[in-house]
């Protein structure tokens, strides 16, 4: 009722005594206080009360705006992993790249390529894929990547993995293209 009648700082002070986190994440989003809300709402451990928060900042925040909000809160940062998994691969793929982890953001991307159905889908998603590892590569202490030396422990591996995944990945790519070529050169011919 405070913040109904112009009383911010009151109804902020007010919120602060109230225990119950359901009445208090939905009274802080109505006052802008996003980031309040979201700590409050992992402080709780209510996973819904996380996930509806989550989908309510998705919808409201430009992404990066969104992804630095859930930057000290790796517990709204999984649930946000687990429903973009299986709801929203794009958004998945975003976060994984803002949260500097362009392998993973590789992985998927390189995963729907070939889940898609048509030649073009596919070399879009592989060609996504490629940039991610590149990316990724491109981290690799000076001369790693170039040498592909391996080192099982540090940024090294990682970045020798990545830099032989964008590589297989270029060259999955060039099939493609070779096929789709010998496909049109052989239409309606018999096999040998």
């Amino acid at each position: 009722e405070a913040l109904a009648v112009g009383r911010r700082g009151l109804a902020a002070r007010l919120l602060e005594k109230e225990e119950d986190a359901t009445r208090r994440v939905p009274l802080l989003l109505q006052m802008g206080e996003e980031r309040l809300a979201l700590t409050s709402a992992v402080a709780h451990g209510d996973a819904e009360l996380i996930y509806l928060l989550l989908l309510h900042l998705k919808a409201r925040l430009p992404s990066a705006l969104f992804f630095e909000l859930l930057q000290p809160h790796p517990a709204a940062q999984r649930l946000l992993i687990h429903f973009c998994r299986q709801q929203d691969t794009k958004t998945l793929r975003e976060f994984l790249y803002h949260a500097d982890q362009p392998l993973e953001a590789a992985s998927l991307a390189a995963a729907e390529g070939y889940r898609a159905e048509t030649l073009s889908q596919r070399t879009r998603g592989l060609a996504l894929a490629r940039q991610f590892y590149e990316v990724a590569a491109a981290r690799a202490p000076l001369g790693v990547a170039a040498s592909l030396s391996f080192s099982p422990a540090g940024d090294t591996g990682a970045s020798h993995h990545a830099a032989l995944m964008a590589h297989a990945t270029g060259e999955q790519l060039r099939l493609l293209t070779a096929q789709l070529t010998l496909e049109r050169e052989t239409a309606g011919a018999p096999p040998p």
